[in-house]
């Protein structure tokens, strides 16, 4: 089992994209929508300040609603908020100020399942409760890091 804490986390502004899809298509949405923020970011002048992260706000065995995006020094000015934004825009969001359920994992993306079922597991047998939908930051670049030594961050907002 790996550590888990709770932890205060600040508001972090970010620039992401918001897709709903099938389940199947979720690696795709990765591979082509985080170049895109990442290429908005730097043609609006903005500063990212950490990995790139999914914040899924819906998901099972079928379809995903996730948000996938980038942490910044500071909001864009002039970019629409991501709740006004068309599906797949890049646009202005926040990962919320909170107290969070945090755990590190490693190894392979497609053991993240697992280690979110832990997670979610220890949040309901320490007596919390979701308060929010949790996120995952990529801490390494999988074109970097072998598979088995990759660092995944988990968030699960309690209350």
């Amino acid at each position: 089992m790996s550590t888990i804490e709770v932890r205060e986390h600040p508001a972090q502004p970010t620039a992401s994209v918001r897709l709903r899809g099938p389940a199947h298509k979720l690696d795709d949405a990765f591979d082509r929508y985080l170049p895109l923020v990442a290429a908005r970011v730097g043609q609006l002048g903005a500063a990212m300040v950490g990995p790139p992260f999914a914040r899924y706000h819906a998901m099972n065995g079928t379809e995903f609603d996730v948000e996938i995006g980038v942490p910044l020094a500071r909001p864009i000015v002039g970019q629409h908020a991501l709740r006004d934004a068309e599906p797949g825009e890049v646009a202005r969001s926040e990962l919320p100020a909170c107290r969070a359920a945090t755990m590190i994992c490693s190894g392979p993306y497609d053991g993240l399942g697992r280690a979110w079922d832990e997670l979610q597991a220890w949040v309901t047998r320490e007596g919390y409760a979701p308060a929010a939908p949790g996120w995952e930051s990529y801490v390494d670049d999988p074109r970097q890091v072998p598979a088995q030594q990759l660092r995944t961050a988990l968030f699960v907002p309690v209350g």
